[in-house]
């Protein structure tokens, strides 16, 4: 039997007795034995929400537990073996058992349209409303000068949005669909799809799934550096991998790859392409040099299989993003699911379940997407999802916790608004850039939407370790960026040791808030027990011989634990009261010290105090011989 002390969670159980420990667990006379068991109950992460539940049960009893988010800023997504019931009955194992009510940040974004116009399909390019899109699809965003560009599939042409909304068109004439490389205009595509911008060793390049011409084109951007150094112009088209007409599932260099419709493509720091050959139901990769091979899948092959290589299944994947170590994540739009590759192209699930379309956020295979299309990946690793069956943009966290961040699940339409209130039609695309700026191909709206910074509120969590050891001021929900004080100030007993954050010095400190909030925790030891005797010394005067006066001393445990000891002292001094204490952390007693002076002349004596250390209090004084002049009752009492 265990029990659980202070958790993540924020859900704290004292160490039981081991009295408690033995009536926890009973036997029932011809029943068999039936034993108490814990049952934790937390919250994650512990500053979301409340829980109850928590204790030692009977083993085999049914209980009740419960998890309520805090709000605003929270809500309750699932516990951790997938029950999506805030509260819920279980049955006490007995081995006993941790829940951990799961609870997600509610995130409310507002967008607004940055270039086109709701069911007005064209090809003119202008600012904002003026300009005009034909199915807008794939989208990537230049980090560097945060230009946008985008796979206009109905147009068979690449535009270039700049952060203010002007849209040229790069590559490709406007209802011309062609496989000609070529520069500008005169340089045709075949319904492009997916689009991924790369600032790989000094050459900025536009990568290109040219999805009815089976290839993968690339479009040279402003200022690219070609071979020996020379500078190339903008919107040079050459054709990187895969032969125009022909489709196939084919692995080789350049012309002689195949591809079967590539709807998605992402780029790694190396300029290394991924390819998401939606056709062949596979995942490619293409070097800078053409060289074409498959990560993962087997063509012509789909299903919902996670595994190795070819051992792994897809069904029609679209959107691509890569991280940093060469994972890539998969759109898998038939599957209504997301995907992760690793680099060795063992192939797992990370979010929804295959072959169940749906809108529920929740956590990992507990999610439901609608025909996902678009994927983008932020600097936190958060990936952005364009559901666009559902209508909607979606969130899923690092660890598989899917939010719905704007639109609403199955509505539609081109209203603008914050969150649920913007309204998205089959949105195809999503690109975001270092600073959270997200861009959404609104697809048949025939526009692109993009998200107002705002303020985000984020939730700061202070606490302390162990719980007990001191009150905390500063947590709350703030906007990322400010500047807050935190502070933890100990209670009587303990020692401040540092935050979490490796701040060694100050309880009391400014935090500027994090992107995604934070948990500070203030960190304690138990003192020793300590003494302090207050006044540190005493001054009696002059005492009458024969007459007594008093003095108060207060002694106190100014450490933790519990101080006990006793005040001493030699005649003429004596203690009236107070003598012995037992003192627990922070608390005091006063001590009575008489003076009694048998004689003429000076007193110089100390009380000893004893415990936590010891005291020595110097006492001072003057017995005196009584005149003609002082009345008698003075004479008997001292002054």
């Amino acid at each position: 039997m265990k029990t659980l002390s202070r958790s993540q969670a924020g859900v704290f159980h004292q160490p039981m007795p081991w009295a408690l420990l033995l009536l926890a667990c009973f036997c029932l006379v011809g029943a068999g034995t039936v034993c108490g068991a814990t049952v934790g109950v937390r919250a994650s992460p512990p500053t979301s929400g409340t829980v109850s539940g928590g204790g030692v049960f009977p083993t085999g009893s049914n209980i009740l537990i419960s998890a309520t988010a805090f709000s605003p800023g929270w809500k309750f997504m699932a516990w951790n073996d997938g029950n999506t019931n805030a509260t819920r009955t279980i049955t006490v194992p007995a081995a006993g058992v941790t829940n951990t009510a799961i609870f997600a940040l509610v995130e409310t974004l507002s967008f607004r349209v940055l270039a086109g116009l709701a069911a007005n399909p064209g090809s003119a390019d202008g600012a904002n409303s003026a300009a005009r899109f034909n199915l807008p699809a794939g989208v990537g965003m230049d980090n560097v000068s945060n230009v946008l560009y985008v796979a206009d599939s109905g147009n068979h042409t690449i535009r270039k949005v700049t952060p203010t909304g002007l849209v040229t068109t790069l590559a490709g004439s406007a209802g011309l669909a062609g496989t000609n490389d070529n520069t500008g205009n005169a340089a045709r595509f075949n319904h492009p799809a997916g689009v991924a911008v790369a600032n790989v060793y000094g050459s900025n390049s536009l990568y290109v799934a040219d999805q009815n011409n089976h290839t993968i084109r690339m479009v040279t951007l402003v200022g690219s550096v070609g071979t020996g150094g020379v500078v190339t112009a903008a919107g040079v088209v050459t054709t990187l991998a895969g032969n125009p007409g022909w489709v196939g599932s084919i692995d080789g260099t350049g012309s002689v790859a195949r591809f079967n419709s590539p709807a998605g493509v992402a780029v790694n720091h190396e300029g290394t392409v991924y390819v998401a050959d939606s056709g062949n139901h596979t995942i490619r990769t293409v070097t800078p040099d053409g060289v074409v091979t498959t990560l993962a899948g087997s063509p012509g092959l789909y299903g919902s299989t996670d595994g190795a290589t070819n051992l792994a299944r897809f069904y029609y994947p679209t959107g691509l993003a890569v991280d940093g170590a060469g994972n890539v994540y998969v759109a898998d739009r038939n599957n209504h699911t997301i995907r992760k590759v690793t680099s060795a192209g063992v192939v797992t699930t990370i979010a929804g379940s295959a072959g169940w379309a749906g809108s529920a956020d929740g956590v990992s295979t507990n999610a439901r997407f609608n025909a996902p299309a678009g994927l983008a990946l932020d600097s936190l690793g958060n990936l952005y999802v364009a559901d666009s069956g559902n209508h909607t943009l979606r969130k899923v966290t690092p660890a598989g916790m899917v939010t719905t961040i704007a639109g609403s699940a199955g509505i539609p339409g081109s209203s603008d608004g914050v969150s649920s209130a913007f309204q998205f039609n089959q949105p195809l695309g999503v690109a975001v850039n270092g600073d959270g700026i997200l861009l959404v191909a609104d697809t048949s709206n025939q526009r692109l939407a993009i998200n107002v910074l705002v303020a985000q509120i984020v939730p700061i969590a202070v606490q302390a370790a162990p719980p007990s050891a001191a009150t905390v001021t500063g947590p709350g929900l703030y906007p990322v960026g400010t500047n807050i004080q935190i502070s933890a100030s100990a209670v009587p007993g303990w020692g401040f040791t540092g935050w979490n954050d490796g701040a060694t010095t100050n309880t009391v400190r400014m935090i500027t808030v994090p992107l995604g909030g934070a948990i500070y925790t203030a960190s304690y030891v138990s003192l020793p027990p300590a003494i302090s005797v207050t006044p540190a010394g005493q001054f009696f005067g002059d005492v009458l011989v024969g007459g007594t006066r008093y003095r108060v001393l207060t002694v106190k445990n100014i450490g933790g634990g519990v101080l006990t000891g006793s005040a001493t002292c030699a005649t003429p001094l004596s203690i009236l009261s107070g003598g012995a204490y037992t003192l627990g952390a922070g608390a005091s007693q006063a001590v009575m010290v008489l003076y009694s002076p048998t004689a003429v002349g000076k007193l110089k004596a100390n009380v000893i105090f004893t415990g936590g250390g010891g005291v020595t209090n110097a006492m001072v004084g003057a017995g005196v011989a009584p005149t003609k002049n002082l009345p008698w009752l003075m004479m008997l009492l001292g002054d």
